[in-house]
């Protein structure tokens, strides 16, 4: 699975060189995101209206392989959720600032990123398929501060006369969508800060 995602990721970059950005990406960083140490990051389960759970755990697995392709470590998933299974009774609602930031607290990673589905339509007509998808990504720091949000819409329509062949269609457009928006997504998030070190010589404990 790792190794499909990784083609897709590949692929679909390519696409956007080609192609050019398409619909933009609203996004903003917060200004001392470059001097913080964001290094391991938590990917919280996807929240929002998503049509299926196999969707949610698509998105999920998408972004934290995207996350390591730009320099940063994710903690495991079941990691993640493990420890937030002491918080299922009191956290409702993740938008929440109260809830948010006793996720953050549990998970004591560099960074929590949060994703919220705003869009997921499938629609299946006898001569008409089409999905959108959109979803909002929020990159919180240890201390609770929002240090980047990006948002992202894409949609994609196809026109066939042949109904069974739309539902192929639709399954098979589902997973590369993901990818793509993803990917568009990920490409603003700036790479992993790198915190320089001066290697110590043998001689530099001398005054």
């Amino acid at each position: 699975m790792k190794r499909e995602i990784a083609a897709i990721l590949t692929f679909c970059s390519l696409l956007l060189v080609m192609t050019g950005c398409g619909n933009r990406v609203h996004y903003t960083v917060a200004p001392q995101f470059r001097q913080s140490v964001v290094d391991t990051i938590a990917v919280v389960p996807v929240g929002g209206d998503v049509g299926s759970v196999g969707g949610r755990r698509l998105l999920r697995e998408v972004v934290n392989e995207a996350l390591r392709r730009s320099g940063y470590s994710t903690l495991q998933a079941e990691v993640v959720d493990k420890r937030l299974s002491s918080l299922a009774a009191r956290v409702k609602d993740v938008s929440d600032g109260a809830s948010r930031g006793e996720i953050i607290k549990a998970l004591d990673a560099d960074g929590v990123l949060f994703i919220t589905v705003t869009k997921w339509d499938a629609s299946l007509l006898l001569y008409y398929a089409s999905i959108d998808i959109g979803a909002r990504f929020e990159l919180y720091s240890r201390s609770g501060k929002r240090m980047w949000t990006a948002e992202y819409n894409l949609g994609e329509s196809d026109l066939n006369a042949d109904s069974d062949y739309l539902k192929v269609a639709v399954h098979d457009t589902y997973e590369p969508m993901v990818v793509n928006l993803v990917e568009r997504v990920m490409a603003t998030l700036p790479l992993r800060p790198r915190v320089s070190s001066k290697r110590k010589g043998l001689y530099d404990w001398l005054p």
